[in-house]
């Protein structure tokens, strides 16, 4: 009797994967799991199965899984993702000719669409031949699509039975994908040198959806189908649309040499408009990015990788009009967008006659000072401020679509300062290093300090190191009833620049904050930040939570009386910090 290999591919798969491997039960001989990263529970729950869990950076598609392949040790691969799930019949099926495998195996997959099963609009039968030797098979193809390869004229068997397919749960989801694998077509075909007329997008989406609603049955899949037809042909807008945006965008890449990005307010908000910096640089290498701020911010934007200079706002307010103007036009800015409008900046932007201004329209000044206006409501908004913030670059024929996690890859926060001296000396190795910062200089609904002194408790008892940050200002807003004197606390309150901040937190392991700049520092430093918050908007995490791959947020169950603070027990926390 042959041996099979069961092959996955993951990425925060921890609502798929369990599903799928406890189909394999009684089919595989092996399961192997290959991660690319995952910041779920997808490791935890793959080890809980037993299954063979190896990690590997993302390479691409058809590359993870030869990848995968490579690491199967049975004379035949049964290729899965993780949304997909053996049926009873077709694991029958298998188990039928495992005896005696020969040649190539082929079964039909049927789609679950928001909990509707899809058996017509082109999406079923949908064949896959997934089970073949190991030897004789490649994964071939692209950043869009993969399909294997097999080598000379293998015999082909299809099986009876059905591979489940759990596609969507939601249609946001469905559309968020469908728009994703679009860019990426179009991608595809810009490098491939094609094009779209004006009215391709248009005609391109008839045409999808009378294919998939009228030729190939979606009516006769009711809702789903209606569904499916109308989110595939708004998708096939969109990759015509993005096909002519590379267009623009490469033509005007050669007119852009420099662009200045201007946020003035706080740390937190600078955080969250440094990914414009990364799909800046990602688009086009060769351009400059000045970056102007407030002086206390700049330490954080020296950390980006991305930004070239920077200029201090309030410097540029103490000169006289002409040396301002003056300034502007040495910096040979082409491009100048306004993250946080300021009715100054912007007079200044356009009296230093900077070709291209970017600003909302909804601000009066913005009417007659920027040439290029955006009309989104950050008030109204259901986007994170990273993607708020990314809007703005459409108007430059940049890409400005992404999701808060995907966002958080362009940051670029990758200039990290030493550990300062006046520090080192205190973080023990073998003792996990907490860092609490527990005020916020009243840009956030804060935590009690009641509970960070319960929790102190806590973390002492299991051998943490606990050290407090914030300002010396603040250190007086925490009082004197706080455990200063408790042997596993240090206090850091007004000790550290903001650099040495910086420096410090990306040593540690952890820092707990309301939504303040430490907070997001600590995402970007890529160490475990746990962000406490109101449920109320606009200061909900939806719109001011850190972003990247260790982050974990609790939200209030109500938003506190004035002069209250945020109901979330010490026991979430804590548990949280048990990693």
């Amino acid at each position: 009797m042959a041996e099979i290999s069961a092959v996955i591919i993951t990425l925060n798969e921890e609502r798929n994967i369990k599903r799928c491997v406890e189909s394999l039960q009684g089919i595989a001989d092996e399961i192997v799991v290959l991660d690319s990263g995952s910041s779920d529970n997808t490791r935890a729950i793959c080890q809980s199965l037993g299954v063979r869990f190896v990690e590997l950076e993302w390479k691409g598609y058809a590359a993870q899984k030869n990848h995968a392949n490579q690491l199967a040790t049975k004379p035949y691969i049964l290729s899965l993702d993780a949304d997909e799930v053996v049926s009873a019949e077709l694991a029958t099926s298998i188990k039928n000719v495992k005896h005696e495998l020969t040649g190539i195996y082929g079964f039909h997959r049927l789609t679950n669409y928001c909990g509707h099963w899809v058996k017509h609009s082109g999406w079923y039968p949908d064949t896959k031949w997934r089970l073949f030797p190991r030897d004789s098979a490649e994964w071939v193809g692209d950043f869009v699509h993969e399909e294997l390869s097999f080598s000379g004229k293998p015999k082909k068997t299809l099986l009876q039975g059905d591979l489940l397919h759990y596609s969507y749960i939601n249609t946001a989801e469905h559309r968020a994908r469908a728009d994703k694998y679009s860019a990426l077509t179009a991608k595809k075909m810009f490098d491939q040198g094609k094009s779209a007329s004006f009215m391709k997008p248009k005609l391109s989406a008839v045409g999808r959806w009378v294919k998939m609603y009228l030729f190939q049955g979606g009516f006769r899949d009711g809702w789903a189908g209606k569904r499916i037809a109308a989110i595939s042909a708004a998708s096939n807008v969109f990759k015509y649309q993005e096909l002519r945006r590379l267009h623009r965008s490469e033509s005007r890449k050669s007119e852009v040499k420099t662009i200045a990005l201007s946020r003035t307010d706080s740390i937190g908000d600078v955080m969250l408009s440094l990914p414009m910096t990364g799909i800046i640089k990602r688009e086009w290498p060769n351009t400059r990015i000045l970056f102007i701020g407030r002086g206390y911010t700049e330490a954080v934007i020296r950390c980006c990788e991305h930004v070239d200079s920077f200029l201090d706002y309030d410097e540029l307010k103490q000169l006289s009009s002409s040396e301002r103007t003056l300034a502007l036009k040495t910096e040979k800015i082409d491009a100048f967008i306004h993250v946080f409008p300021r009715s100054d900046i912007a007079s200044w932007a356009k009296k230093a006659g900077i070709g291209i201004r970017v600003g909302t329209g909804r601000r009066i000044y913005n009417l007659w000072n920027c040439n290029y206006k955006t009309w989104f409501s950050r008030k109204k908004s259901t986007l994170h401020e990273a993607q708020l913030n990314a809007l703005l670059l459409k108007k430059l024929d940049l890409p400005f679509q992404f999701s808060s996690s995907e966002l958080a890859a362009f940051s670029g926060f990758n200039h990290l300062p030493v550990l300062p001296q006046k520090v080192e000396g205190l973080l023990e190795d073998g003792r996990k290093k907490i860092v609490l910062h527990p005020k916020s200089r009243g840009s956030a609904v804060e935590w009690s300090i009641d509970n960070y002194a319960i929790l102190i408790g806590r973390l002492e008892k299991e051998g943490y190191q606990i050290f407090i940050t914030g300002t010396e200002a603040e250190r007086a807003l925490i009082g004197t009833d706080f455990p200063w004197d408790n042997p596993s606390l240090h206090d850091l309150t007004g000790k550290l620049s903001l650099t040495e901040l910086i420096g410090f937190i990306a040593h540690c392991d952890a820092l707990v904050a309301a939504s303040t700049g430490p907070l997001h520092i600590a995402a970007a430093c890529r160490i475990l930040a746990i962000g406490l918050y109101t449920p109320q908007r606009p200061m909900h995490p939806g719109r001011w939570s850190p972003i990247g791959s260790n982050v974990k947020v609790l939200t209030a169950n109500h938003h506190p009386e004035k002069g209250g603070s945020l109901d979330i027990s010490v026991d979430d926390v804590f548990a949280l910090l048990k990693f």
